[in-house]
């Protein structure tokens, strides 16, 4: 992927290359759909996105012997029920399982950051669609167990918050997990994974630059790496594409292993920031609007 994003500035290269990147993204649609138009204005229309294991499969762009499992869809409250209409009414679907309608008495498990989690199995593949609890679709991202699937493809474009980690096969674990743990297939996929608290370039001494954990990120920053797949330059300020006109989705690694406790780190201008801490918890602090 870096190599094909590199041949988009070249302009020998930079229309074979976008369209070799729409093939692409037409292909994977395909594992979906026998309409992958129509799924992708779906994804337009409500600005949800696919993430994990499909859209790091789709992002790596190489062979490998491993394939994604179900596709996740990730998206804001305002369109769950539109996006979910339109998945039920794919050939052959149906609800297989629905957190909202467990039986009393019956455990179940959701993510902390959903409100809400739909597993659809259709005639092609199984979908989980996820209502984030906040009006980014990117919430949910945010407090994913690792780096390496901190990912998302839209309708457009697609976005990786750390690329230099994740096309070396790399990822810095959020939280420990007993066996059977969701890393090890992971592992078996060729990927490793190191601790959190820990500079990113493995590096002990003080730096400001992304290898720092304690640097506030946020989607659609520069550390980002974001690329359309209708124009050839780069998406600098993402806007509402990303994320709700008066917010974006936000973290922290948190550790600080150089043990400078003066560092000053800028904190961009946004309206809620989704902070992860040294200890790996989860946490909503909000900023009003300047």
């Amino acid at each position: 992927m870096p190599t094909l994003v590199g041949l988009c500035h070249d302009d020998n290269w930079r229309d074979i290359t976008l369209e070799e990147l729409r093939m692409s993204f037409r292909s994977l649609l395909s594992r979906f759909t026998l309409d992958p138009a129509a799924f992708r204005t779906m994804m337009r229309d409500t600005n949800c996105i696919i993430s994990g294991s499909t859209a790091l499969h789709f992002l790596l762009r190489e062979p490998s012997s491993w394939t994604p499992g179900d596709t996740d869809i990730l998206v804001a409250p305002a369109y769950f029920d539109t996006t979910l209409r339109f998945i039920l009414a794919l050939p052959g679907a149906a609800i297989t399982y629905d957190s909202q309608n467990v039986p009393p008495g019956v455990y179940h498990s959701i993510n902390a950051t959903l409100k809400r989690l739909v597993k659809v199995t259709t005639n092609m593949t199984t979908f989980d669609v996820m209502m984030s609890k906040e009006r980014s679709p990117y919430h949910p991202v945010v407090h994913y167990w690792t780096t390496l699937v901190m990912n998302a493809l839209t309708a457009d474009f697609f976005v990786c918050a750390y690329p230099t980690l994740t096309f070396s096969h790399r990822g810095a674990m959020k939280k420990y997990f007993p066996p059977p743990s969701p890393f090890e297939k992971y592992i078996e996929r060729g990927f490793t994974f190191f601790a959190p608290g820990k500079h990113l370039d493995g590096s002990l001494s003080c730096t400001t630059s992304i290898a720092c954990p304690r640097r506030q990120r946020y989607f659609g920053d520069d550390y980002c790496l974001v690329f359309p797949f209708v124009s050839a330059a780069h998406v600098d300020k993402l806007g509402t594409e990303l994320a709700d006109s008066n917010m974006t989705s936000a973290w922290q690694l948190g550790g600080s292993p150089c043990n400078n406790i003066d560092c000053f780190l800028a904190t961009p201008r946004i309206a809620v920031t989704m902070i992860v801490n040294g200890g790996w918890q989860a946490g909503l602090q909000t900023v009003e609007e300047a």
